[in-house]
């Protein structure tokens, strides 16, 4: 679709039940399943799948056809996990304990409707995510399923596949950590290079050519650098159904990073994008409690862009009585569909303060302030965006200067021994 936006053990698990990679394809392509002709992807089953803790999804369910349908499972007997469509109306998550399934329910399902579904399992908390919002979870002990294969499409590795999934699937992640619910976020309506820390598969659902004749086009690509490549079977890779097609799914914007600080008495937001797709505008909102917003600015977006975007917008309206400034993006396409980034803060007041940083932005030095005594002779570490730490900082007076010249332009934090945290730009 043109958009800004298109489980498992320790140890083992594949669960059941996504984004795009701007340097694999072009084009934003789903695969449509039949639950009638029986179509599914089977990946063989492999060791690396034993290590995954996360696995994500964008499905749209056709209809309710009276049958669980399940999009991705590695079940095997009372091992693994699935995802189903439930007959019930409702998302559901299965883990296998040994003995019997651990079962999570997640909100009514919206038919035809894209809809982003995660698992987690950190070896004891079992979590289901539905539109980056956790929805439910147990803890308990799941066992992994370490010989059946993967299916996509289907339910069951352990025998014939069956519960067979009515829909469209793109965007399938496999993760060999727990993400948190920010990780999930931040993620779910970026793109992926393929090449990202702790990724074991990566599905892009890019192959063939929408509505076209595909009868060629048999192979689900993993774009991760492990490899782990499915079979298509039982599609008839031909029109509109049981073929690759087009795909609605939230994605093409890469949303770099987006975040805040205080500035000259307001508050800067900063945001970039990596890629953009039929972009229209962003609007910037405002909430002084995290849950309520509303729009202060509309900042049109690149169009069309395969480069680095940078945006920004200073507020400066705030409220005094409130301590804290909430902050959200809304992605419009030129279609009018929508999509939310993550929540970011700043604290309105910082009178007060016994660490400041000057000058912010900066160029090439900053000077670090202190004023409460026990931060004297303690470390700061220097961290980028991303929390990649560049330096350990010794602060030994009142006043220390941190050279910054040899960084890139971008959001740096500092984070003291009192476990204070302050961001500053580099110009």
């Amino acid at each position: 679709m043109n958009k800004f936006t298109k489980i498992i053990k320790p140890t083992f698990l594949v669960l059941m039940v996504g984004l795009f990679s701007s340097n694999i394809n072009a084009q934003n392509n789903a695969l449509d399943f039949d639950a009638t002709t029986d179509n599914y992807v089977e990946v063989p089953n492999n060791a690396l799948l034993a290590n995954v803790k996360t696995v994500e999804a964008w499905v749209k369910v056709k209809e309710n056809n009276g049958n669980f349908q399940s999009f991705f499972t590695s079940r095997g007997i009372f091992t693994g996990l699935s995802f189903y469509a439930s007959p019930t109306n409702t998302w559901q998550l299965w883990g296998g304990n040994g003995t019997d399934w651990d079962q999570l329910e997640g909100p009514m399902i919206t038919y035809g409707a894209w809809t982003h579904i995660a698992g987690t399992y950190d070896g004891a908390k079992f979590l289901l995510y539905v539109n980056g919002v956790p929805v439910d979870s147990a803890m308990t002990t799941l066992l992994p399923n370490l010989t059946a294969p993967l299916r996509i499409g289907a339910g069951q590795t352990e025998a014939a596949p069956d519960f067979f999934f009515g829909g469209q699937i793109d965007e399938v992640r496999l993760w060999d950590r727990a993400l948190t619910k920010e990780e999930i976020d931040s993620r779910m309506n970026s793109q992926l290079t393929g090449t990202e820390t702790g990724l074991v598969a990566y599905y892009s659902f890019n192959e063939g050519t929408a509505n076209g004749d595909n009868t060629g086009v048999t192979t689900l690509t993993d774009f991760s650098p492990n490899g782990l490549n499915g079979t298509l079977n039982n599609f008839a890779l031909m029109g509109s159904s049981s073929n690759w097609v087009g795909s609605l799914a939230p994605l093409p914007i890469s949303l770099s990073y987006f975040d805040g600080i205080k500035k000259d008495g307001a508050n800067l937001l900063l945001w970039s994008t990596a890629t953009e797709q039929n972009s229209s505008y962003f609007e910037l909102q405002r909430s002084q409690d995290g849950i309520q917003f509303s729009g202060i600015a509309k900042i049109n977006a690149a169009g069309n862009s395969n480069k680095v975007k940078n945006y920004q917008y200073i507020d400066n309206g705030l409220l005094s009585f409130s301590p804290l400034s909430y902050y959200r993006l809304k992605m419009v396409d030129i279609d009018g569909s929508a999509k939310f980034s993550s929540v970011v803060f700043i604290k309105n007041n910082v009178t007060g303060s016994s660490i400041t940083i000057f000058p912010n932005p900066a160029k090439d030095k900053i000077a670090i302030n202190v004023t409460e005594k026990a931060l004297i002779n303690s470390q700061a570490s220097l961290s980028d965006i991303n929390g990649k730490v560049l330096q350990k900082i010794s602060i030994n007076q009142s006043s220390t200067e941190v050279n910054i010249g040899n960084y890139q332009k971008g959001i740096y934090i500092l984070k003291f021994a009192n476990g204070t945290a302050v961001k500053f730009i580099k110009e």
